[in-house]
């Protein structure tokens, strides 16, 4: 039940990281790999790049294999590459409404990390000290910490099932990191950290005089990947985004995660759809006319992190 409920608190609260970015290293690899010098420049020109250009590394991956045809494209940044779109890109802990920020990897490379924070508005001080104390005690508890890569941060409610992942059960949120990291045989794994804290929480009571009136939807089974599970909540879809709410159980507290959907297709009348596309993977539908499980209220599938959700939706009576 503990991991289930770690598992949901993931997905209903983030979609996956998954873009690849290109790294001197990466290249490298692709060289000794034995990959033709037209299919490595290919890559690079359709692949978000992180390259350090300077002397001695470019002295370095010359004696590596590459050549000057490589080199020359490692220097010419693709449209793709985060440095054309942003060029202040440096490590700093996420402001409290970012979505995404940069920190160094165990090799100190900068790695785009996903930050959720759950509707809950904090200081952007006590962000950058909470920040910096989840990546440090996560990357020292590796024994290659070279491996570090971290990839989610996630700030939410504490669950009642953190007492057995935080040495701190007094608190009433949770800062969690999911992390990347080799083992003592050098195989790479997905790992946690997850800190107890008390921020100082922001209103972000959201004023829903100018957004329209909310579809209130309410649901009682989600099926993940196929498997049904009980899970209660309800959604509430706004012109530009959808509260979801799951409500509290013996094991856990009452969550409340905000989803963005101002870019949503309209597939037809309130049948809508939304692909997420910066940085991340994921997609939402919600479909009103799905009413095949004996439900008034259609359905909404989520698409991230590899798992295919869907809840069951009926009308708010």
């Amino acid at each position: 039940m503990k991991k289930l409920l770690l598992l949901l608190a993931i997905i209903i609260s983030s979609v996956s990281y998954s873009q690849e970015i290109l790294t001197n290293k990466s290249v490298i690899e692709l060289v000794e790999l034995g990959f033709e010098e037209s299919v490595i420049i290919a890559k690079i020109e359709s692949s978000q790049t992180n390259f350090d250009t300077t002397i001695e590394k470019l002295r370095e991956l010359k004696s590596k294999g590459a050549t000057p045809n490589i080199l020359k494209a490692m220097m010419s940044p693709s449209k793709n590459s985060p440095e054309a779109k942003e060029p202040t890109k440096k490590q700093q802990a996420p402001k409290p409404t970012d979505t995404e920020f940069y920190w160094e990897n165990g090799e100190n490379e900068l790695v785009k990390v996903q930050y959720v924070n759950s509707n809950i508005i904090i200081e952007e001080s006590e962000l950058d000290g909470y920040t910096s104390m989840i990546m440090m005690s996560a990357k020292f508890k590796l024994k290659n910490q070279l491996s570090f890569r971290p990839s989610h941060l996630l700030l939410r409610e504490r669950l009642n099932t953190d007492k057995w992942m935080t040495s701190n059960d007094k608190t009433d949120y949770v800062l969690q990191l999911t992390y990347y990291g080799s083992n003592g045989y050098g195989a790479m794994g997905q790992e946690f950290e997850v800190i107890g804290i008390n921020p100082t929480i922001k209103n972000t009571e959201t004023n829903t005089d100018d957004i329209g009136e909310a579809q209130e939807l309410t649901f009682k089974s989600v099926r993940m990947d196929g498997r049904k599970m009980k899970m209660k909540g309800e959604i509430h879809i706004y012109k530009d985004y959808f509260d979801m709410i799951i409500s509290k159980t013996a094991f856990s507290a009452e969550s409340k995660v905000r989803y963005s959907i101002k870019e949503k297709e309209i597939i037809s009348d309130n049948h809508w759809k939304y692909i997420v596309k910066k940085g991340m993977s994921g997609e939402f539908e919600y479909n009103p006319n799905n009413n095949q499980y004996k439900n008034n209220g259609g359905t909404l599938s989520i698409k991230a992190g590899g798992y295919n959700q869907l809840y069951i939706l009926n009308k708010k009576e």
